[in-house]
């Protein structure tokens, strides 16, 4: 009866020990499951965090056109809020090798605008105003350049500024242009005249 006891109760030990062992193995195996859990989350997290957060920060800059001529209009570029944005201005004379240009001395114009001097007279671009009396910018009326202002040939008035040839009341008159100034002689008409010709008196 004492061997039947005895058998019973190293039985009941071995089945304790067993039970002890299955769960302490099944506590390591959770533990272990919780570490790769845990590590497999720290892994993600760490490539998500290293992704550029900065990748759609900052606008990017501009590469716009350099400026350049369309006929007479100078077309060129600014960069606002990353997008180039074209503006277009006209010259006054040309556009040449991508920039405004102003005429020089002896080209044609319109204005005072469109030359480098800034004299526009008798329709060409003048080194001066050339405002002064037999005196003209056009080398048809001088012995001088295209666009030069000098005194106008002699015996010749141009512009007038001498007033020219005519008749007032009885008198004749002829005047022009010598040396740069006006020059000239007037006759008295005593039977009147007409234009630069006097009038013959009676039967003369």
């Amino acid at each position: 009866m004492r061997s039947c006891w005895l058998l019973l109760l190293a039985l009941s030990n071995c089945s304790l020990q067993f039970d002890s062992e299955r769960v302490e193995q099944g506590t390591g195996n959770a533990g272990a499951a919780g570490s790769n859990a845990g590590g497999g989350g720290g892994g993600v997290a760490g490539a998500a965090g290293s992704t550029p957060a900065g990748g759609a920060g900052g606008a990017p800059g501009c590469s716009c056109p350099e400026p350049h001529c369309v006929g007479k209009s100078l077309i060129s570029y600014t960069c606002v809020e990353s997008t180039c944005q074209e503006a277009a201005v006209v010259c006054e004379f040309a556009c040449e090798v991508d920039q405004c240009v102003l005429a020089p001395n002896g080209d044609a114009c319109d204005s005072e605008s469109e030359c480098a001097s800034g004299f526009c007279v008798e329709g060409v671009c003048c080194n001066t105003a050339c405002g002064a009396e037999c005196r003209s910018c056009l080398s048809v009326n001088t012995n001088g350049a295209q666009g030069e202002c000098r005194p106008v040939k002699d015996g010749t008035d141009p512009q007038l500024d001498c007033g020219g040839e005519g008749c007032t009341g009885d008198t004749v008159f002829s005047y022009s242009c010598f040396n740069g100034a006006c020059t000239g002689s007037s006759q008295f008409c005593p039977c009147g005249c007409l234009g630069p010709i006097c009038f013959g008196c009676g039967g003369d």
